[in-house]
């Protein structure tokens, strides 16, 4: 008789989903003040337990640095606005790999607090605004 031994190898991959909200600012009067522009959001994220891992945000549809903008829907007028990366509105969360989130994956999903504020300029006028901000996770 005759044997011989193989090797049998498996190469597991961690993995990461990211599932986004929204940030809504609601009504806003009249003059816009910082205090009066607030709102908070949140991204969920899923990745494997122990693989770090990078939220980046993009600029949105209409930045122009250094603030990210909505549109009106008239398209007359631009609101500016900047996101940051905590609850408190302490730290700004610019666009792209320089200013992206950092973290370790639990293996369940967790929650990244949002905030934003509006950035008055004192020439706002009436109407609704939006802009749409992607979401990257990168592992």
């Amino acid at each position: 008789s005759s044997s011989s031994s193989y090797a049998v190898t498996a190469f597991v991959q961690g993995n990461c989903a990211i599932r986004s909200g929204a940030v809504n600012f609601g009504n806003i009067i009249l003059p816009v003040t910082p205090s009066s522009a607030k709102a908070e959001g949140s991204l969920a994220v899923n990745c494997s337990a122990g693989l770090v891992y990078k939220v980046e945000l993009d600029g949105g549809n209409y930045y122009l640095h250094p603030a990210r903008r909505m549109k009106s829907d008239s398209g007359a007028a631009y609101l500016s606005y900047s996101l940051y990366k905590d609850k408190a509105c302490s730290i700004i969360w610019g666009a792209g790999t320089a200013d992206a989130k950092q973290g370790t994956g639990s293996g369940s999903e967790e929650l990244i607090q949002i905030c934003g504020k509006v950035i008055p300029a004192g020439n706002e006028i009436t109407g609704l605004y939006n802009d749409v901000v992607t979401a990257t996770i990168i592992w």
